[in-house]
């Protein structure tokens, strides 16, 4: 760990890359991508791969954006792991809210179920249960979704296909 804390080569490659060298930069990404994919594997066990590649481009992205900030007189790795703490640490805040918003969305559904299975005709063809559209609807607003296209290729779901095959 000591190595990486003080690595010259990841601090001459920022370095290069801070005055515009872009072959620096892109072995400096090459280098700590998989560095990075490790940590905050290590860090947010219970997140899916989509989960912890979206933190990773979070603080890459943060990384570019900052980069200007970069001392080359000071080591790199403290640098980019301060920038990593705070991008895990808003990956966090937004599954907390995520799983709040799923969880409430879930309790006000289940108690609406039960007027909803009165007014659901018994008769014709079957049709989507009235409360899976209102939670696709609600979660759409929630996740500020913009289209149910959208919706449905983000959660990999065709409703054509869950209409028209009974």
């Amino acid at each position: 760990m000591t190595q990486q804390a003080n690595n010259p080569t990841l601090e001459r490659l920022m370095q290069a890359a801070q005055t515009g060298d872009a072959r620096a930069y892109e072995c400096l990404l090459s280098d700590i991508t998989p560095r990075l994919r490790r940590m905050i594997q290590s860090q947010r066990r219970f997140l899916g791969p989509d989960e912890i590649e979206d933190i990773l481009q979070d603080v890459l992205i943060s990384m570019h954006s900052v980069r200007a900030t970069y001392d080359p007189q000071r080591p790199f790795m403290p640098w980019l792991l301060a920038i990593t703490r705070n991008r895990l640490a808003d990956g966090g805040r937004k599954w907390a809210r995520r799983a709040a918003n799923e969880v409430l969305v879930d309790e006000v559904l289940r108690g609406l179920s039960p007027l909803f299975e009165e007014m659901y005709a018994q008769v014709g063809r079957p049709s989507i249960p009235p409360e899976r559209l209102l939670k696709a609807s609600l979660l759409m607003a929630l996740y500020t979704v913009r289209s149910e296209r959208l919706l449905c290729e983000q959660l990999g779901y065709n409703f054509l296909s869950a209409i028209f095959s009974t």
